[in-house]
């Protein structure tokens, strides 16, 4: 099986980083070939192209920034030479589907909604433009959350294949002193790993641990992530206290997840993060906002803590109650967290079920 992965390009993302690991997973398999495609032309700040195993070609169409008509026919052009039997895509990978779908009848087509198909895109083209796929191709559609298929149901009128995102083990790539992030021994260290955009709510986050520390409670925030507003990235660099730290964008977030106590999300929407699953993984407690997949994964009180809401105060209730449990508690959701990510959540068990897909 020949399959095409195609992308907007390999920068820091949740997207971007199911790309690279379920490529590295597929390609694994003895009768598996895939090349990654990206839109746009190779650039310094793709973190994530290296992580991509030797086995596996890459192909940049060098699209510029903006809509592109050209680049329907550069992707038609791939497709004809390679001869793939799957073209999987994904962001805006996804725009560029309509001549290939006409023009190669036997390939199979699909593409990956990666959010609330409510947001995941808000133009009326790109909208029309996928519904034109489900009239070609009724099975294109892949949604990974229980919450993104409903949304794309409610959205669109078809319906999809749900496949829950995965992530693969954990392999070390630093040592992280996570001391340094701590006032005290006794310091308990929460992780927010999202680009800083409005959508992801850091600033909320900020609030929270403002009146946290206020209150006495011994307790650092750190940030990773593509600081893609920097405005808010500012707000956040201006705390003076030293139990705020803003680190950009990092290619390893699971290490610091590793020695940190707690990751947290407070999103507006999301599809199914790879950042929560990664931190299932490690047994790091993840404390979301009920976005999403977020509803999915997290057992509340159980494997994590979700807020009843999406306000500043329901979040800041959710923290509380994590550092109101008992040592106790904490090892066994730790525990917990691990056995969910083992049992429902591995890169292996996604791309098994993507190979299933692709074989129909």
């Amino acid at each position: 099986m020949f399959i095409l992965e195609v992308l907007n390009s390999l920068k820091a993302a949740g997207a971007e980083r199911f790309v690279v690991d379920i490529s590295n997973e597929l390609v694994k398999r003895e009768d598996v070939n895939v090349t990654v495609v990206t839109l746009m032309t190779p650039s310094s700040d793709e973190i994530f192209r290296d992580e991509l195993s030797p086995d596996i070609e890459t192909i940049s169409l060098n699209k510029k920034i903006g809509f592109s008509i050209k680049t329907f026919f550069d992707l038609c052009k791939v497709i004809y030479k390679k001869k793939p039997d799957v073209v999987h895509a994904h962001t805006a990978g996804i725009n560029y589907l309509l001549l290939a779908i006409l023009l190669f009848p036997k390939v199979k087509f699909f593409m990956t909604i990666h959010s609330d198909a409510n947001f995941e895109t808000t133009s009326k083209f790109l909208k029309w433009l996928r519904k034109i796929y489900l009239y070609l191709r009724p099975n294109i559609a892949v949604t990974i959350s229980l919450q993104s298929k409903e949304s794309f149901t409610n959205v669109y009128g078809k319906d999809s294949t749900l496949i829950y995102n995965g992530a693969p083990s954990y392999v070390l790539k630093e040592y992280i002193d996570i001391s340094v992030y701590k006032q005290t021994p006794d310091t308990k260290v929460f992780i927010n790993v999202a680009r800083i955009m409005p959508v992801k709510r850091q600033l909320l986050i900020a609030n929270v641990f403002n009146r946290l520390i206020t209150e006495g409670h011994d307790v650092a925030v750190i940030f990773i992530g593509d600081e893609k507003d920097k405005d808010i990235s500012l707000k956040l660099k201006s705390f003076s206290n030293k139990r705020f730290f803003v680190l950009g964008q990092k290619s390893n977030p699971r290490d610091y997840l590793v020695y940190a106590d707690c990751f947290m999300l407070a999103s507006e929407y999301e599809g199914l993060p790879i950042t929560l699953i990664e931190a299932l993984s490690v047994g790091c407690i993840p404390i979301c906002t009920p976005v999403g997949g977020c509803v999915n994964v997290i057992d509340d009180g159980v494997n994590g803590f979700l807020s009843e809401n999406l306000t500043e105060e329901s979040f800041y209730c959710a923290i509380k109650e994590f550092l109101s449990c008992s040592p106790d508690t904490i090892d066994k959701m730790k525990k917990k967290c691990i056995s969910t990510y083992v049992e429902k959540y591995s890169m292996k068990i996604c791309a098994d079920k993507y190979y299933e897909l692709f074989l129909r």
